[in-house]
């Protein structure tokens, strides 16, 4: 008997090397779990979660027991039998040809979980993603009848109701593409209507302020990132922390090379190339959610490697740096921890990417300083680098990014733009 993916057996395999009864009683098995997964879409609680099938035990024996979606209640001996029944409430065979958006997304996710299984994370985000820009109405519309003009007006008032921003709208088109992509897969339709949606209209009409944003709105003030580290100094002298406490040295070296913080956090002692004339910092992994439990691990790869590492990349290292990373090797010998990572916990494991980053939001709320996470630090360097006339490309080249994303999404004007601009013109006028 075969075993497949998901703990499914391959019946056809299992038939063949059965008698009759066995046969049979494989189909029935085979057919309780096809009915068991449809049943599934359907018998949930308004919130979407499954309803619950409870075993009830009595003197007289035991039963099966759940609520329909109207309130009926449902009792069998056995539990295949309740799916049977279930299975003739919800309208047997009708279940099986639900040709709604709704459905087409389900296959479409089921599938992506079987060939990634270890992508929880990014299976978590679509769905977040899908229940955020479709509502019931849209989500049981027939696949096979929704035209581009449809789909387009709901576009229009999704934009409109939510003030989507580009990035989120686009975030959506992929989902609808994936949706009628699986629709066209499995024959419902010849061909992708969302594909003839014009999206250079509805774009227009989306949020722009991201693109305008103030420099203020998304990067530190002098000001602040000294109000910041003179709050994490205060915090690491208070007498519950000292002696070892990681957070401030993290974010004062996080300010200063301007990584991802998963990367920041899978940072390791080795990665230090100091015995040479000019030292440097090799990046070229990351903490991040691994598998459909969403466990943090080390992973020998950056973001922008896409799965295939490329030997990451290297970063300067000044002394200020080496000085920050020299408090942290003394407080961990004082403190007798053994590590390879420059940032860990006592026992010597690694710094989880989240709470590093609701350490710093609860700092800067703190500071009364709203609205930024730690890429302030990351869009701070950049604007460093920008102002010291680094180019584009080389600024890419330090931050581990593609030079268009440096251009639009991290490069900013500068606070004194007008003053630059003056003593600029006033040089010229000499």
């Amino acid at each position: 008997m075969e075993l497949l993916r998901d703990g499914e057996f391959d019946v056809t395999l299992c038939i063949a090397d059965a008698s009759f009864e066995e046969k049979m009683g494989i189909r029935k098995k085979e057919e309780i779990r096809i009915k068991e997964k449809t049943i599934k879409k359907v018998h949930r609680k308004k919130d979407g979660s499954e309803r619950a099938i409870s075993q009830i035990s009595k003197p007289e024996g035991t039963f099966f027991f759940t609520k329909t979606n109207d309130g009926k209640q449902v009792t069998a001996k056995t539990y295949e039998d309740l799916i049977d029944k279930l299975y003739a409430i919800y309208g047997g065979e009708l279940l099986k040809h639900d040709y709604s958006v709704a459905h087409a997304w389900e296959m479409y996710l089921d599938d992506f979980k079987r060939m990634n299984p270890e992508k929880g994370k990014t299976i978590g985000n679509m769905d977040s993603e899908y229940h955020r820009f479709v509502d019931d109405e849209f989500a049981s519309c027939d696949v096979r009848k929704l035209t581009a003009p449809e789909i387009e007006l709901y576009c229009r008032e999704l934009i409109t109701k939510k003030n989507l921003k580009k990035k989120a709208f686009l975030s959506f088109k992929t989902i609808l593409n994936c949706i009628f992509n699986t629709a066209m897969y499995e024959g419902w339709i010849q061909f992708n209507p969302a594909k003839n949606v014009r999206n250079k209209r509805l774009i227009e009409l989306c949020d722009q302020s991201l693109a305008a944003r103030e420099t203020e709105d998304v990067i530190l003030s002098d000001e602040e990132i000294s109000l910041v580290f003179s709050e994490t100094a205060r915090r690491k002298n208070q007498s519950h922390n000292k002696g070892y406490y990681y957070f401030d040295a993290m974010i004062r070296l996080h300010h200063e090379i301007g990584c991802r913080p998963g990367e920041l956090c899978a940072l390791k002692w080795q990665d230090i190339r100091d015995g040479v004339e000019k030292p440097t910092l090799h990046i070229h992994a990351q903490i991040k959610e691994v598998g459909m439990d969403r466990k943090a691990e080390y992973v020998p790869i950056t973001k922008n490697e896409r799965g295939v590492s490329k030997g990451g990349r290297y970063f300067p290292l000044t002394n200020k740096m080496q000085e920050i990373l020299g408090e942290m090797k003394s407080m961990q010998e004082n403190a007798g921890i053994h590590s390879e990572f420059i940032f860990c916990h006592r026992d010597g494991t690694f710094i989880d990417p989240k709470s590093y980053s609701r350490y710093v939001h609860k700092v800067f709320t703190a500071l009364g300083i709203d609205n930024k996470t730690t890429y302030v630090f990351r869009r701070g360097l950049n604007q460093l680098l920008d102002e010291k006339g680094v180019t584009p490309t080389n600024r890419a080249k330090l931050l581990g990014h593609t030079v268009q994303t440096n251009i639009t999404c991290y490069t900013y004007a500068s606070r004194d733009a007008v003053e630059i601009g003056r003593n600029a013109l006033e040089t010229l006028s000499m």
